[in-house]
């Protein structure tokens, strides 16, 4: 209890000690409207029935008196909360399974209500109540009084389903906030008029991926880059949840369209927010789509009229265009005209009839225009002759006019502007930035251009054509486009690559020696493929999209210097311009290899999180690469139904077969695996027969599935009994290995000379049947252990974290057939996952929420301390671990693992919800960091003024003396990456402790993030 002090101007308040004779107290509350401070315990006897009881809090001499309610009052046995009324009444709601009861000093008033469980209640005034069950159901409890009484309790129990409530939380005018630990959070509002749930109108839904029970790391295109699929929510909430590292496209409309050179998008004139034709570039020809705005009826509208605006794309020809030619360049130049550019010529058109105003031609009938770029009121173009032109347009004339040209030591391969207009960047995809110049009023303009061979790029000043800087790429590959982008507030130079490299520059201006700088340059690969850039505008701020065979957005986000890159679920994306609509004001379209997409990104997020609701509780995942299809072990929610295994789909996620499991069988356990002799691969289950009776299953069974990829269904071929629950199946070297209770158990896939057959193993006593030629036997089992509660291996070895003695190691010897203890942890930690990072390293968490390493004493000669697991690392995570995974949610690039010699991460989930990755660091960058962490911790103040070194350190009860100790040989990576949005005279600080310039930290800080 604390008690607050007011007498001095600044309250404090003191601790207090005070005993209760009641033992086992379900809830409490203070008393409203009492002179003294009152409380109100609600609690249970010996005999487990309840009853309340009141108590007057007597803070001069900090114990507890009588009550103002002289009589203890019994109630409902499965009453589990109270609910303090404001005055003038000052009862209290005593809220239990069946009914509510009212009950102050003077009376008791109970009534009868029909739903699950309460788990929450949220207050709307003194008189309504809102409560939340365990099965989503939201009620209302009403006191009906005179105004100085209560006179009874109504109760209204159909507002409707959500989720299950775990906090709830009234806003203003009928909102209400439903906050879930299993499932998604929701912001709902209460209506008076009947929907479709009840009278539950959802304004907004939170996600919330806890908790999670387990989860597979799965690679679907290949290329190094995983998906997370994790089983999440808990009852009627439980879902899937596929979380990717990117941005999702949401394709509004979808067109076949092979061999597709380029797209631009025009607007009818250059100052309306609108876009108008999008027009696409063939080998021989060019098409133009026009937007027409359409209305269609939408039920769901709120308006009266239910008209939801689309936009439909038709086919047009323009008379200014020439339709008949590859169109290289096509944008809005100025306010009033159009420009195409093709090989032949660069075309100006009219906004306001299309027609043809006229056209510039090379002086050289052999000339050829190869590359274009234009903004402003200039045009920039490369010819085969390695000549660049500048074009200005001439509004008095309506034609384009030669103001400069130079010649190039080699061909050029791609080019860009970047120009100043009213502060406002054009809407052409093209960057317009300004550079001040303090000698000059007129702003900097400059044109970028890279080369073919390995002459890099150059930078040109705009009209002159001098050349102002080159820089030199370190690399092998060409630069095939060129952008200026303003990121937060530094004008960038981006070079996208031949190999599917990005080079970035901070371009820097020394007005007073006019000399320009590529600063703090960059690279990062990206995919394989050539990229193609372009800049675009969202509500968040202005973005670089690289188009290439992994499709990337680079940004900056919360005001950090710091560049992002998020990928998009799209494939091949070839090239990429914005087209805003009225439907669709932020829409995107993409060009692939094949197909034109119009469609609306999601906001810049880190990770990209899909549900895919069950309705039941997902408890297990498997996923089977060869037939791309998981198998998702299920729970029922409702009482007697049977539970489920559910097959599906690994790119829909549709469900496509399930097998039902025996009476009271619940699955425990999955994995995927494939057996020695056998190239079929398989799923394999672990259950138990959960029976009312039993305090621990005394039976179970592994099955043996597999999947037929050409029908979609599962099929058992394969049985053993067990004598217990099997909570662990790990694939063990063409075996599988088991933790059935206390025993870890090796089966082997051994092939019968007949199509059935069914074998007992008489020393154990357990059953095994095959029905397709294929019989799984018991070959040998090691026992000592509490519960065999996880497995993990690495080549020939594995361990078994333990539920209460740690881990030990364990491997088979083939010659004695048998399974050999070689060094254990003689710590007592309550295991709740455990992965191996090689041969001697082993990483686990335990109940007291630490993340703990081990490793394996090999090298000592004495034969007690080589089995011995040594802790060599421990730290306090602050979370349950239910699982790791080795993956990674980011594809680790070159550069990445020439740094860091290729850096293992594995990935876990938490009840909470939380997804970590745990990285391998080398002694060198383990140093580094280590001094970073401790420079950042001077700097950074933590919350509530915590400290940080003790939020971290571990509790120890060991045989040595008990208590916190300083965690060890593990570096918070949160706090590291802190660096990035510390204000500069931090970073300074920092710096200066460290004794290394900022730029350096700043890079491996960066390089380090990319790892998540």
């Amino acid at each position: 209890m604390l008690v607050e002090n007011r007498r001095h101007q600044r309250s404090t308040s003191r601790p207090a000690v005070v005993r209760l004779d009641e033992q086992e107290v379900i809830s409490m509350c203070f008393l409203r409207g009492k002179s003294k401070p009152s409380l109100a315990v609600l609690y249970s006897d010996t005999q487990q029935q309840v009853f309340l009881k009141t108590y007057t809090v007597n803070t001069r001499e900090m114990t507890l008196e009588r009550g103002p309610w002289r009589d203890v009052v019994p109630v409902e046995g499965g009453a589990k909360k109270l609910i303090p009324i404001p005055g003038p009444f000052g009862g209290v709601l005593v809220i239990g399974q069946q009914s509510v009861a009212y009950i102050d000093s003077k009376r008791r008033i109970d009534q009868r209500m029909d739903c699950g469980r309460i788990e929450c209640w949220g207050h709307v005034d003194r008189e309504r109540y809102l409560l939340g069950d365990i099965e989503g159901k939201l009620l209302m409890v009403m006191l009906r009084h005179d105004g100085k009484e209560v006179k009874g309790i109504q109760i209204e129990s159909n507002l409707g389903i959500t989720t299950r409530a775990s906090t709830l939380t009234y806003l203003d005018n009928a909102h209400v906030f439903v906050g879930s630990c299993s499932g998604d959070s929701q912001l709902i509002k209460l209506t008076s008029t009947p929907t479709d749930n009840g009278y539950i109108q959802e304004i907004d839904r939170f996600c919330n991926l806890g908790p999670i029970l387990d989860f597979c790391m799965v690679d679907l295109d290949r290329q190094g880059q995983g998906m997370m699929v994790t089983c999440s929510g808990a009852g009627k909430d439980g879902s899937l949840r596929a979380i990717r590292n990117g941005i999702g496209i949401n394709p509004d409309a979808t067109i076949d369209m092979e061999g597709m050179q380029g797209i631009w998008s025009l607007k009818s004139e250059l100052r309306s927010p609108y876009h108008q034709y999008l027009v696409i570039s063939f080998a021989v020809q060019t098409f133009v789509l026009s937007a027409t705005e359409m209305k269609k009826m939408d039920v769901e509208a709120d308006d009266e009229k239910g008209d939801k605006p689309t936009t439909q794309l038709t086919q047009v020809e323009v008379s200014g265009f020439d339709h008949q030619n590859v169109t290289l360049f096509a944008s809005n130049l100025l306010d009033e005209y159009l420009v195409q550019i093709t090989p032949y010529e660069a075309r100006i058109i009219s906004c306001l009839d299309l027609r043809l105003k006229s056209k510039w031609t090379p002086s050289s009938k052999s000339s050829r225009i190869h590359k274009a770029f234009a903004s402003g009121p200039y045009v920039l173009l490369a010819t085969n002759r390695n000549q660049i032109v500048l074009l200005q347009m001439d509004t008095n004339a309506k034609q384009l006019r030669e103001t400069n040209h130079t010649v190039l030591p080699t061909e050029v391969s791609c080019l860009t502007l970047a120009s100043f207009d009213d502060n406002k960047p054009s809407t052409n995809s093209s960057m317009e930035v300004e550079i001040e110049k303090k000698t000059s009023e007129k702003p900097l303009m400059m044109a970028a251009v890279g080369l073919w061979d390995d002459e890099g790029i150059v930078v040109l000043q705009i009209p002159s054509l001098k050349v102002m800087r080159k820089e030199k790429l370190e690399t092998d590959s060409i630069a095939r486009s060129v952008a200026f982008c303003k990121l937060d507030s530094t004008l960038r130079l981006f070079c996208g690559m031949g190999d599917g490299r990005l080079f970035t520059f901070e371009v820097r201006n020394d007005a007073q020696n006019g000399v320009l700088f590529l600063s703090s340059p960059q690279k990062v690969a990206l995919g394989t493929e050539p990229i193609a850039l372009t800049c675009f505008e969202n509500k968040s701020g202005w973005h670089l999209m690289a188009c290439c065979d992994r499709p990337t957005v680079v940004y900056c986000a919360n005001n950090s210097p710091r560049l992002l890159y998020n990928n998009v679920n799209l494939k091949h994306v070839r090239h990429m311009v914005t087209f805003r609509t009225k439907a669709a004001p932020d829409a995107l379209v993409f060009a692939t290899r094949e197909t034109l997409i119009l469609g609306t990104p999601d906001t810049m997020q880190k990770l990209h999180i899909s549900t895919i609701p069950m309705g039941e509780q997902p408890r297990r995942i498997a996923h089977l690469p060869e037939k791309k299809c998981f198998l998702v072990c299920c729970e029922a929610v409702k009482e007697g139904d049977l539970n489920h295994l559910r097959l599906a789909d690994g790119q829909t996620f549709d469900f496509v077969d399930k097998i039902a499991l025996e009476e009271n069988e619940l699955a425990v356990s999955v994995t995927s695996t494939t057996f020695k002799g056998d190239p079929n691969p398989y799923f394999c289950v672990g259950t138990a027969f959960v029976l009312p009776h039993e305090d621990e299953p005394s039976r179970g069974r592994i099955l043996i599935i597999r999947v037929n990829a050409d029908t979609q269904t599962l099929h058992i071929v394969g049985k053993a009994e067990t004598k217990g629950t099997v909570y662990c199946l790990e694939g063990f070297n063409g075996r599988l290995l088991a933790g059935v209770n206390s025993v870890v158990q090796l089966y082997e896939w051994i092939p019968l000379a007949k199509g059935k057959g069914e074998s007992k193993d008489r020393k154990h006593g357990v059953s095994s049947m095959s029905i397709e030629g294929w019989n799984l036997t018991k070959m040998c089992s090691h026992r000592g252990h509490i519960v065999a509660l996880c497995i993990a291996t690495h080549g020939e070895f594995f361990v078994v974290g333990d539920l209460m003695k740690s881990v030990v190691l364990l491997m088979y010897k083939e010659d004695t057939k048998t399974l050999v203890e070689l060094a254990r942890d003689w710590t007592n930690n309550w295991m709740t996952a455990v992965t191996m990072i090689d041969d001697q390293v082993y990483l686990g968490t335990e109940d007291k929420f630490h993340l703990f390493a081990l490793k394996r004493n090999q090298e000592s000669i004495d034969d007690e301390e080589r089995r011995v697991l040594e802790t060599v690392g421990k730290y306090h995570l602050g979370e349950f671990v239910n699982r790791f995974q080795k993956g990674s949610l980011v594809m680790q690039t070159p550069e990445m693992k020439q740094a860091g010699g290729g850096i293992h991460t594995y990935l876990y989930g938490t009840v909470n919800g939380a997804i970590g990755v745990v990285a391998s660091l080398s002694k060198r960058q383990y140093q580094f960091f280590k001094k970073l962490e401790i420079a950042i911790e001077k700097v950074v103040r933590g919350i509530g003024g915590m400290s940080h070194k003790q939020f971290r350190s571990y509790l120890e009860l060991g045989n040595g003396a008990p208590g916190y100790k300083e965690s060890k040989n593990f570096v918070d990576g949160d706090l590291v990456e802190k660096f990035l949005s510390l204000h500069p005279s931090d970073m300074q600080r920092v710096a200066q402790t460290m004794q290394l310039p900022v730029d350096r930290i700043l890079m491996q800080v960066e390089l380090g993030a990319r790892i998540h």
